[in-house]
């Protein structure tokens, strides 16, 4: 159930599941699915039918490829065609959905990961449904019988988008996922300003950490800066940097090396802007 008080994530991820749910072909049955056998399946006309020929299937079908390798995946699998409707199997096993790109004499050419709800907001963007992902536009070759799996046809994905976006939920799952994407860009947007806020403030920090190390002629202070986080300066040992070691230690420096007065005060400014103020 849709909810006002639901995240637009929500919102998207729910609608998106339910419209392509309904639109799959199911009986409602009194018995759940796990208790289901021969004499309360549903009936044929409702149930996933495997493909036995490459020739039953076109470009631009939609399949159910569940795999079958492992005993009990593959008990698994034949209870989905045997006892469910086509929407109980795409409910149970919605990430073997597939979308046929070309048909040979026994094979078929499928796109593995399709804009198809997975109960994720992001899963499926409603104006590319049933489209390639971006992340994964190579196709894999599937034998038809396959070995390692069964496949049917759930149907034809030109078939299935007038209904989809005849829905009367269509227009607020569009709705809730674009505010979703405004969200994530308002976001990245955010991640980003804080990365270059970071970088800008890195950049002095490097800058007297490398002077530090040219004066002294040793390596003193390392600073670092993870993807997010605010750069740090931290002397190159635990010890040195505790305890007003570090300036201690290079006032030893300034005199042992006979640096200049000039020299000195650098140094001291240096370390005031690395944080080890006096």
């Amino acid at each position: 159930m849709i909810t006002a008080q639901q995240s637009a994530q929500d919102r998207a991820g729910c609608l998106g599941m339910a419209i392509w749910l309904s639109l799959l072909p199911h009986a409602e049955l009194p018995e759940p699915d796990r208790y289901r056998g021969n004499d309360n399946a549903p009936d044929i006309a409702y149930r996933p039918t495997e493909v036995t020929e490459a020739a039953e299937l076109s470009p631009g079908d939609l399949v159910l490829a569940p795999a079958t390798m492992g005993r009990e995946r593959g008990l698994d699998t034949n209870r989905l065609f045997a006892f469910h409707s086509i929407r109980e199997a795409v409910r149970r096993d919605e990430s073997a959905v597939r979308l046929v790109e070309s048909v040979s004499a026994q094979s078929i050419k499928v796109y593995e990961h399709l804009h198809i709800p997975l109960g994720g907001w992001a899963s499926c963007d409603p104006e590319r449904f049933g489209q390639p992902a971006d992340f994964a536009p190579e196709t894999t070759r599937y034998s038809v019988p396959a070995q390692t799996r069964r496949i049917a046809r759930i149907g034809c994905l030109d078939e299935f988008l007038p209904r989809l976006q005849a829905h009367p939920d269509y227009a607020a799952w569009v709705a809730a996922y674009a505010e979703c994407e405004r969200e994530q860009d308002a976001a990245q947007a955010e991640t980003r300003r804080i990365h270059e806020a970071n970088q800008a403030a890195l950049a002095p920090l490097k800058v007297a950490a490398d002077r530090l190390t040219e004066i002294t002629a040793e390596e003193l202070v390392r600073v670092r800066m993870g993807y997010g986080a605010e750069p740090s300066v931290e002397a190159v040992n635990t010890w040195l940097g505790e305890n007003g070691r570090l300036r201690t230690y290079v006032s030893g420096l300034v005199r042992v090396k006979g640096l200049s007065v000039s020299e000195s005060l650098e140094i001291e400014h240096l370390l005031t802007a690395l944080g080890y103020p006096a």
